[in-house]
């Protein structure tokens, strides 16, 4: 039986109708290949990244859990999270992957556990990346864990998922969702019938490219931090009240860092 991860990650073809990339390459295959040579193919990567890619299994997942720990804001209940998930992380790979024939490179880090699941997060964004972000958005400050998220990955999913955008992902999502939003015939309801305004949402992550997404309220703060929420395209609806206690149970969280244990925890 073909490991799920083997599969994901073999090319498509008439053989392998099931691959999701045109072109894809398992790094450690290619231990002779030079830093200069991966940044000409992909802007994005770093140093850093180049170097875990020269050191054991065991070191790579040591320093990612450590560099998860540092870089993101202290949350007691994410970090305890953290310690535990990557406990059970038994596998880090590196793949060089193209989408389409006429698309750019990009680099993965592949996060593999015990049950054989696996996530798979981009090159980390730029200070220039984030500048854009913040820019391309009116008015909304994004929240300090999320921006710090994507300064380790910038695009983050679970197996095939689609996942958490990446902010150039982000930024054609948001146009797309608020047309669709706004171009609906009927409002958007919470489960309480509560009419909601759509300028208010702004959509970070999609459930396996169907017409569902998690949203940033930019006028819901359950906690001094921007609460997220579930929003169905099929129902035309938010998951829970717009205004509740947040409920994982409705998918309604208080932080960033709550829908991400949330996200990751289903490994465990």
């Amino acid at each position: 039986m073909i490991d799920p991860l083997d599969e994901f990650y073999t090319p498509s073809s008439s053989e392998s109708p099931r691959g999701h990339y045109h072109y894809a390459l398992y790094l450690d295959l290619c231990p002779d290949l030079q830093l200069q040579a991966l940044e000409q193919a992909v802007p994005s990567m770093t140093k850093g990244w180049y170097e875990l890619l020269q050191l054991s299994n065991e070191e790579r997942i040591a320093l990612l859990r450590d560099y998860w720990m540092t870089t993101l804001p202290f949350h007691a209940k994410l970090h305890a999270f953290l310690e535990k998930f990557f406990s059970k992380i038994v596998e880090i790979r590196f793949y060089l992957i193209q989408k389409q024939p006429e698309e750019a490179f990009d680099v993965q880090i592949v996060y593999k556990d015990v049950h054989g699941q696996f996530f798979r997060g981009n090159t980390p964004a730029s200070q220039n990346d984030i500048i854009d972000l913040k820019s391309h958005i009116t008015e909304w400050i994004p929240p300090e864990d999320y921006v710090r998220f994507l300064k380790i990955h910038n695009g983050f999913s679970k197996g095939a998922d689609s996942g958490l955008f990446s902010i150039s992902q982000l930024k054609v999502n948001y146009k797309v969702f608020h047309e669709m939003a706004f171009c609906e015939s009927t409002p958007i309801l919470d489960i309480n019938q509560t009419e909601i305004d759509p300028s208010g949402l702004i959509p970070f992550y999609q459930s396996y490219n169907m017409n569902c997404y998690q949203c940033f309220c930019t006028d819901w703060y359950p906690s001094g931090g921007m609460g997220n929420i579930y929003y169905s395209g099929i129902t035309h609806s938010l998951a829970s009240e717009h205004h509740p206690k947040p409920s994982p149970e409705f998918l309604a969280f208080e932080n960033f860092s709550e829908w991400l244990i949330f996200y990751l925890e289903d490994s465990l």
